[in-house]
This record gives C-alpha cells, sequence and structure tokens, in this order.
C-alpha cells in the first residue's frame, strides 16, 4: 500500500525554469505542472492536453448514443418513427434514433463549454483532457449514469470526493465551511471524524449530481455548469495525489522522474482506476530498475486495473501506446 502520510509535500530543492505569473500573456499555466515541477518539452503540448482560447475550440460533434437516448426519452428528440422508438434499449439509441438525435445531441454537448474553459483558467487543467473525460465518463449527461454511486458530467464517487477533499487543501477550505463548521473544518480533512469526513465526502458527490425530479428534462443545468469546477478540482487532486506517490518512491520531484505527458497519463490512471492500482505499478517499476515512464508503469498494471489503459488511450485521443504486452499475465481460468 502507499505510504500513509497526507501531510503537504516535503521542502525539495532545485531550480526549473519557466513562467507563472498572472501578467504572462500566453498559454495559462498548469497548476499540476507547477506542482509537478514539470513543463511541456519544447515541442509543445499534443492535442489532448491544449487549451484552446475560445469554446469554439472545444466545440464537438461526437455520436454520443447514451445521451441520445437520454435526449429521446426526456422528449428533446422525437424518435417515434424509428424502430423501438429510436433505441436499441433504455441507455442506447440505435442507428435511427442516433441520426434523428444528431443535431440536439451536438447542441447539448457543446453547451458546458464556456464554464470548462472558466474552470481551466482557474485550476489549470487542460480544458481539452477535461471535456474528453466528460465525453468518456458521462456522455456529458450530467446526472447519473451506471448507478447512484457514480453521479455527473465526470463520473463522481466517494472515492473522487476523497481525492479532491484530501489532495486539494485550497479547495477543501473553501467547500468545508459549506457543510461543517468552520472550528470543525481548520482541523484538516485527515483529522475529522470518519463520519464527518464521510458527511463531506456525500455532501460533494450531492453537489456534482445534476439529477433534479423537478426540473425540466429530469437535469439541472445550472447545477450541472456549477459541477465543471468540482471535477476540474477533483482532477487537481488527483495530480497532487500523484505528485506524492513518485516523492515517497523517488525522493525526487515527479518532473525529475516522469515525462510532463506521461504525468497526465498517471492523473488519468488515477482518477479512474484509483490510487491503489496506480501506486502498485509505479513501486514495482521501481523496484524493477526501470524508467517510470508510461510502457513501464502500465506495463505494471496488476489484472483488475489494466482497463485504465484503454481509458487513457481513448482520453488522448490515441497519443498513447496500447501495451500489448503487461509484465504479470492475467490470472488462468481455474476449471469448476
Amino acid at each position: 500500500d502507499m505510504p500513509a502520510e497526507n501531510a503537504g509535500a516535503p521542502t525539495r530543492s532545485g531550480f526549473f525554469v519557466d513562467i507563472i505569473s498572472s501578467q504572462w500573456q500566453a498559454q495559462e499555466s498548469s497548476s499540476c505542472a507547477a506542482m509537478w515541477q514539470s513543463f511541456p518539452s519544447v515541442e509543445g503540448l499534443p492535442g489532448w492536453l491544449k487549451n484552446p482560447a475560445d469554446s469554439s475550440g472545444l466545440s464537438t460533434s461526437l455520436p454520443l448514443h447514451y445521451l441520445a437516448a437520454m435526449l429521446i426519452q426526456n422528449g428533446v428528440v422525437d424518435a417515434s418513427q424509428c424502430p423501438g422508438g429510436g433505441l436499441d434499449y433504455y441507455a442506447s439509441a440505435n442507428q435511427c434514433g442516433m441520426e434523428t438525435a444528431r443535431e440536439a445531441v451536438t447542441e447539448w454537448q457543446n453547451q458546458f463549454d464556456d464554464e470548462i474553459i472558466r474552470t481551466s483558467n482557474e485550476t489549470g487543467i487542460p480544458s481539452l483532457l477535461l471535456k474528453n473525460i466528460f465525453a468518456h465518463e458521462s456522455q456529458l449527461w450530467p446526472g447519473i449514469y451506471h448507478d447512484v454511486e457514480e453521479v455527473g458530467l465526470g463520473q463522481l464517487t466517494e472515492d473522487g470526493a476523497e481525492a479532491a477533499l484530501l489532495w486539494n487543501p485550497d479547495f477543501y477550505t473553501q467547500f468545508c465551511p459549506l457543510v461543517l463548521y468552520e472550528d470543525t473544518c481548520a482541523l484538516g480533512y485527515g483529522n475529522l471524524t470518519q463520519n464527518q469526513q464521510a458527511t463531506l465526502r456525500g455532501a460533494l458527490v450531492k453537489k456534482a449530481n445534476a439529477t433534479c425530479a423537478d426540473c425540466e428534462l429530469g437535469i439541472d443545468l445550472t447545477q450541472a455548469n456549477f459541477s465543471v469546477e468540482i471535477f476540474g478540482e477533483t482532477i487537481v487532486g488527483n495530480c497532487a495525489q500523484v505528485d506524492r506517490m513518485l516523492y515517497n518512491l523517488t525522493g525526487a520531484s515527479s518532473g525529475a522522474v516522469a515525462s510532463h505527458d506521461d504525468l497526465w497519463r498517471y492523473t488519468l490512471v488515477n482518477y479512474n482506476a484509483g490510487p491503489g492500482c496506480l501506486w502498485n505499478a509505479m513501486n514495482r517499476t521501481w523496484e524493477a530498475g526501470d524508467q517510470l515512464d508510461w510502457l513501464h508503469v502500465a506495463a505494471n498494471l496488476e489484472g483488475g486495473c489494466r482497463a485504465a489503459v484503454d481509458y487513457v488511450l481513448d482520453i488522448s485521443g490515441g497519443d498513447t501506446n496500447p501495451v500489448t504486452a503487461f509484465s504479470t499475465a492475467l490470472p488462468s481460468p481455474t476449471p469448476t
């Protein structure tokens, strides 16, 4: 298991050269990059980590079958002329339903772009990365996707809420007083009782869920836009957790042992599969004396964690090695 130190990272020595200033007029600095002491290569950022200048650069027209199904079922799209009313089953539109809903699907998936850009500017999380996460996790339908344990645009879980509250202290300081007394919040998340921590996690998950029985379409769009910031801050928490793992493992800054792009990949693994999966893979890589790069770390993911490779491949738009040869084979089925 990962070492249990949850305090701020120890003071680190060394130098790096980049510009972190509110007066800098070029690309926004990344809070995660500053935390990692890691910056893009001279070739620049890959497409999936870029920040378009305005919402037009975020515009997509993805054929999102789940979103189409939700729009059909909530009366935004009339697909009654289609076989099955436009649905293959509850959570997916068929081809006719998808074609009928295409314009509405495009309009819906782009309505959060301004808020995504605002959140990106405030948190340093690349706007394209954030939107790609939303498209993968919820298909931009900001309610309940699989079950009540995964909610909102980024499908927040209680484990995800923990990452935001424990590893993003600035966000914790803002959010906690909305739920608990200020004197209690001043103790810090790690010093709260288990019940108080559970109360905070539950409150944050509830804030990320835009499902609303009394609202048109069953979705509170104001709440959905508000939740974009929650997910941005949650990704910051995941960045910080990745940073701590690498420091605990190597004693060096993240940027000294892993590339900028790979650090974002590890953040996605942490968000999707959890810190246990990532820590074990990193630890196995380090103990083997291998480089902490994507090929080695991903190859050391244990069987139940390997879906994170496809997740990163999807979010990065294919700009990630799929790692077809894992270090440890999956267990063979046992005959019954």
